[in-house]
């Protein structure tokens, strides 16, 4: 990212933006129509009005926008009361079958905010026990959930059963009997493990149903594993104020127990990485230990904050780790791979049944989508397009750096690697 960008009106925005919902108010005038802009695109208008309206920070924002943003609030809050209605009756009906339920992600999110229709969210998590994965789907199907893509494609590459839909205007329904990619490089969570330490809630008042959720520091875990390893950070900032509401009121033991966890899992990296992040964003009080491991990653955190903001893509994800592979012929491997997928792949990609004689045309046709969708950003690269670039540089570093075992602070070694080489290990 241009260094005249990350020291501009952007880094700014963020920055404001920040300080407001960390409750703080900003020292100068922002440009509110452009922090109100960014808190939309990251699904954080609504918990922006609230931190407007309620102190410390109070209303600091121009009426016409805190008006607007009142609007997307009271959105939020019937979308988020369909939302737990639907929810209520998939875990009631699950419960009857005898299937033990998980709630995941956006839903149990919600449970850290002060209110659940602070946190938006546009999918529900399960996740059952691995046994018990089919029953789940034949509970789901009585509902009248369906999913037109492969079954065994999904749970063979995702560890959770395709998307499911109902009515128009419901939200998708995703059954998960894992918390880890099959090929994770960066640890993961032991479903036993979450299971064992599982905590209960109620849904929000217009609902009142039991369910259970991962407790505060596997949600943590989860919550950096999957905004780091599994979508390399393209979430956005959304991940972040979900950590500044989880971690709020944490004591010195929470911290311990996330510190020990992420160390046995193998996820201190990406842990490190997303409280580091969020720590820089809302000037979060983190324990001097935490401060302290979190140090190398100093010079990278402003550039990646105005990234999550801003996103700029650098290449495709399959580019991306055969770039960062520790050989040629593991690259090319990896690139060949996703290049020529599996005919089952095939067909979910392009929607065509996998037994069908047209799924060699999709074969025929693959690499030129593959190019009319990313080969203009990949000859920026190549030709040393400063920003393109830059985000290629960022997103090699990234995955290289959630690779090491070793612990070498590659952040204070190179930085982010604005407008230098690929960082070589």
């Amino acid at each position: 990212m241009p260094a005249a960008e990350t020291g501009g009106a952007a880094s700014g925005g963020v920055a404001a933006l920040g300080c407001l919902l960390a409750g703080r108010p900003c020292p100068a005038d922002p440009g509110w129509d452009s922090v109100v802009s960014l808190a939309r695109d990251h699904d954080l208008s609504p918990l922006l009005y609230w931190r407007a309206t309620h102190p410390p920070a109070g209303s600091v924002l121009p009426a016409e926008l805190l008006q607007e943003l009142k609007n997307d609030f009271y959105l939020a809050l019937r979308r988020t009361m369909l939302a737990e209605r639907q929810l209520a009756e998939l875990l009631a009906a699950l419960g009857q079958a005898g299937v033990p339920t998980l709630v995941l992600k956006g839903s149990a999110a919600g449970a850290f905010y002060p209110d659940p229709a602070l946190r938006v969210y546009g999918d529900l998590d399960f996740l059952v026990p691995k046994s018990q994965v089919l029953e789940a789907e034949q509970v789901l199907r009585a509902l009248g959930y369906r999913s037109p893509l492969s079954r065994s494609w999904w749970q063979e590459h995702f560890q959770h059963l395709p998307p499911m839909t109902r009515n128009h205007g419901e939200l998708c329904v995703e059954v998960h009997w894992s918390l880890a990619l099959p090929d994770a490089h960066a640890g993961g969570l032991p479903a036993e493990d979450v299971w064992e330490r599982s905590v209960a809630w109620t849904l929000g008042p217009g609902a009142g149903q039991p369910a259970l959720r991962l407790d505060d520091v596997d949600t943590v875990l989860h919550l950096c594993y999957h905004a780091a390893v599994q979508h390399r950070l393209y979430l956005g900032l959304r991940p972040l104020a979900d950590l500044a509401q989880v971690i709020s009121s944490w004591d010195r033991d929470k911290w311990q127990a996330l510190l020990g966890r992420a160390r046995a899992y193998e996820l201190a990296r990406p842990v490190e990485l997303v409280v580091a992040l969020a720590g820089r964003w809302l000037s979060l009080e983190l324990p001097l230990e935490v401060t302290r491991t979190l140090e190398p990653l100093l010079p990278v955190l402003d550039d990646w904050l105005v990234r999550l903001a801003f996103p700029k893509a650098g290449g495709p994800a399959a580019l991306v780790v055969a770039g960062s592979a520790p050989g040629l012929g593991a690259g090319l491997r990896h690139l060949l791979w996703h290049l020529f997928l599996p005919r089952e792949g095939m067909a979910v990609t392009y929607g065509i049944p996998a037994r069908s004689p047209f799924i060699w045309l999709a074969y025929a046709w693959r690499p030129f989508d593959l190019l009319r969708k990313h080969g203009g950003r990949m000859w920026r690269v190549l030709q040393d397009d400063r920003s393109a670039r830059s985000a290629w540089t960022a997103e090699v570093w990234l995955e290289r750096w959630l690779r090491g075992r070793d612990g070498a602070p590659l952040a204070s070694r190179a930085g982010l690697g604005l407008d230098k080489e690929p960082i070589s290990e």
